[in-house]
């Protein structure tokens, strides 16, 4: 099991035609997100434009979940969907889509081979959040200050501190490990996302 932590302030952020992004992380060693050389990514875009069109990825599923703000999305001759905070939208990288408002949000990209699924943790202060880390890479990514997390398994656990845009990154978990979410505040403390290969 191979653990990482990327602070805020060491991440990468670039610019797409409606905003800014930073990638939190991409797969296999190597991947190359500009060349479309990879199996996975994660990341948070900025939406900053009222409408913009999404960046065509044919060979890719994306699952898109909104952190703040709320947008309307257009797949164009096949559906719309509204998501607000924490809902989210699964769908093909090579559709035409469009969205229209603007937004913070949580980006899972994967190749054919791997699945992912993303979810938000919600703990209760003093009552913590665990979660079964299941797949072959696992992640969460900050959206408060102070949030405790801890990676349990049966050869013993790992405690990481983490703030606001802080990402943590589980490789290879070890057999029935579990992540752990305490925080202080009462709201929605991350996300969690697993990628799973198929």
């Amino acid at each position: 099991m191979r653990i990482s932590v990327t602070r805020r302030e060491e991440q990468r952020v670039g610019s797409w035609a409606g905003g800014t992004t930073t990638q939190l992380a991409i797969g296999p060693e190597g991947a190359d997100y500009a060349a479309r050389r990879f199996e996975w990514r994660i990341s948070s875009a900025r939406v900053d434009l009222d409408e913009s069109d999404f960046t065509p990825l044919p060979g890719f599923q994306r699952i898109l979940m909104i952190l703040e703000g709320a947008v309307h999305l257009t797949h164009e001759g096949i559906r719309e969907v509204d998501l607000g905070p924490f809902e989210q939208d699964s769908f093909e990288g090579a559709w035409k889509t469009r969205s229209r408002g603007r937004c913070v949000d949580f980006n899972l990209m994967t190749a054919r081979g791997w699945s992912g699924a993303v979810a938000a943790l919600s703990p209760i202060p003093g009552a913590p959040v665990s979660v079964p880390l299941a797949g072959a890479i696992e992640a969460f990514y900050c959206l408060q200050d102070a949030v405790i997390v801890t990676i349990g398994s049966a050869g013993g656990g790992h405690t990481e501190l983490l703030d606001r845009g802080d990402f943590l990154l589980i490789e290879s978990p070890a057999p029935e490990a579990v992540l752990t979410v305490t925080t202080r505040e009462e709201r929605t403390a991350g996300v969690h996302a697993t990628l799973t290969r198929t």
